[in-house]
């Protein structure tokens, strides 16, 4: 017996002559042995068609959407289907907004996989269709993350020496008779708690009558602890120690960093401090480690903006610049594409302070910035190796930039990132910083910025028909009444915050010939801007107004980001 579903979708193949008679019948004579392995694996495997061809008919077929899935699209925080369900039927539960549960599938969405779904969930299912490539690129990174992580446990809870919890007197008393965990102990606490919640930076800010804790989460701040001023001296020796800093030295910013372990993920621990007042302000970014570079087409780009940096990244030499302000993600946009750019015939080179991905396609150099081996000194010892393309870190003094200018300017592609308000702005800063701009024409070919937006959560997002006042701030016509939006009514998911995760939003200015011409001329940022919108450039608010009508964020996360 095969499936109703089966035998429709074999016979529109064979009438838009995707397969030929021949493999019609091997098809079907398949499907009679092996009823229960759906026919897409044996369609590609088997007999060797597209899988893209397959994707779009199965979807054609029975009208149901197809999608590029990304790993940042599948986000249901508790398990609504089984395992084995998932793996026996080679699906994927992707969203959950109310009680209806959006499912990606390989296979023809057969009647009686979606009734056993129903039945399994208690939801109603929305199916959608993937390629069996993307099936099993996620199924492969979801299966490396059980296996390689653990939960993180704690010793114990750190609310007991919360001073706005049970007061500064209270927790001195137990530092008095010997209660208090030792101050690394203590420490790490506040790290587990903070990877927890995926913060990404930690401050320990000391003010006149006590330490607060602070933590940075999908860019907005938020109390973590608080503990007595006095603490802050001794959380500071363990992470200066631990960073390679003088830990007698508190009238001057230092930086450094160290690895740390947390169950099984490795942190890169970056560490900066600030003489105040009140003591030394200690900021401390966390740099997970992943095991995988994302796609380059996963990382929330529009179509329009993709085109034009694979268009920079097909350039043969060149500057390509990711800009944007501290912790956007510049660094997973880069090495996303310098792996696109991994081929054979190539070599890559790459110098950065931190090494964050381990490429075994590239030679990375670590540098630092001071004067032993910094940037410049890389940059100008890998160009005696012939690279191709070199990966620069950061861009962030103008010897550094000057080297990479004429690193480009010899024939080499140059990518780089640098901190910056947007992507025309960007090139009075590389003026600034000294590179000649005679230089700077001929070499940069385009600029990338990027800034991260929190996303509505998908467990409480609920539609919703926009005022005229809203429609007005994100600049659309006004007089549409046919637009839906969403938001998040808030959740457990989320923490009440209607949010979940992050998505990057872009700009992609490509530098053309009279761009160049005002670059040489050291034009006006203003001139620069007319010149680029001319040619037809659109802003960062563009690509997130975008987001906002496809459902991923808030109008009021625009008005936050760009208001």
């Amino acid at each position: 017996m095969i499936y109703d579903e089966d035998i429709i979708l074999a016979k529109n193949l064979l009438a838009l002559n995707i397969i030929d008679n021949n493999k019609y019948d091997k098809l079907t004579a398949y499907l009679k042995e092996n009823q229960t392995q759906g026919c897409t694996e044996y369609l590609t495997d088997g007999i060797g068609v597209d899988e893209r061809l397959v994707q779009q008919s199965i979807a054609t077929t029975f009208d149901v959407p197809e999608i590029k899935l990304n790993e940042g699209d599948i986000i249901i925080k508790t398990p609504v289907l089984s395992y084995s369900t998932c793996s026996k039927y080679k699906i994927i539960p992707v969203s959950l907004v109310g009680v209806e549960l959006t499912v990606a599938f390989v296979d023809p969405p057969y009647k009686h996989v979606i009734e056993i779904l129903k039945l399994e969930s208690k939801r109603i299912i929305t199916p959608i269709i993937i390629s069996l490539s993307n099936y099993r690129n996620l199924t492969k990174v979801s299966k490396a993350k059980t296996e390689e992580s653990k939960p993180i446990t704690s010793r114990f809870n750190i609310d007991q020496y919360d001073v706005q919890l049970i007061g500064i007197e209270k927790v001195l008393d137990a530092q008095k008779i010997g209660k208090l965990p030792p101050y690394d102990v203590l420490l790490e606490e506040v790290f587990i708690r903070a990877i927890r919640i995926n913060a990404h930076d930690i401050h320990f800010e000391p003010s006149d009558t006590e330490l607060r804790v602070r933590v940075d989460k999908d860019g907005i701040m938020r109390r973590l602890i608080s503990f007595p001023r006095e603490f802050g001296d001794n959380f500071g020796n363990v992470l200066k120690t631990k960073a390679g800093l003088n830990a007698f030295e508190k009238k001057k910013p230092q930086e450094g960093g160290y690895t740390a372990s947390f169950g099984q993920q490795l942190v890169d621990v970056r560490v900066s401090t600030l003489p105040t007042i009140f003591g030394e302000r200690i900021a401390v970014r966390l740099f997970i480690k992943q095991g995988k570079i994302r796609p380059i087409d996963d990382l929330g780009f529009s179509e329009r903006n993709l085109k034009k940096f694979l268009y920079l990244l097909n350039k043969p030499s060149g500057l390509i610049i990711v800009a944007g302000p501290s912790a956007s993600g510049k660094s997973t946009t880069i090495y996303a594409a310098v792996n696109e750019l991994n081929m054979p015939e190539k070599n890559i080179l790459t110098v950065e302070e931190s090494i964050e991905y381990k490429l075994d396609f590239a030679g990375q150099v670590q540098a630092g910035s001071d004067k032993s081996f910094n940037f410049a000194d890389a940059l100008r010892a890998i160009l005696r190796h012939k690279p191709n393309v070199i990966l620069v870190g950061e861009i962030r003094d103008a010897e550094t930039g000057i080297v990479a200018a004429e690193a480009a300017l010899i024939g080499n592609l140059v990518l780089t990132t640098m901190l910056s308000s947007d992507a025309i702005g960007t090139i009075p800063r590389l003026l600034q910083l000294g590179i000649p701009p005679h230089w700077l024409a001929p070499t940069l070919s385009g600029i990338v910025y990027q800034q991260l937006l929190r996303t509505i959560c998908p467990n409480c997002k609920v539609p919703y028909t926009p005022s005229k006042d809203e429609i007005f701030h994100l600049g659309l016509n006004t007089n549409k009444t046919d637009l839906v939006f969403y938001r998040g009514a808030g959740c457990e998911t989320c923490g009440g915050t209607g949010y979940f995760g992050r998505v990057a939003v872009h700009e992609v200015l490509v530098i053309d010939e009279r761009l160049k011409d005002l670059i040489y001329q050291q034009a006006s940022i203003i001139k620069l801007r007319e010149a680029a919108i001319h040619s037809g450039f659109k802003s960062i608010k563009y690509s997130a107004v975008r987001k906002v009508i496809l459902g991923q964020t808030s109008t009021s996360e625009i008005i936050r980001a760009f208001v």
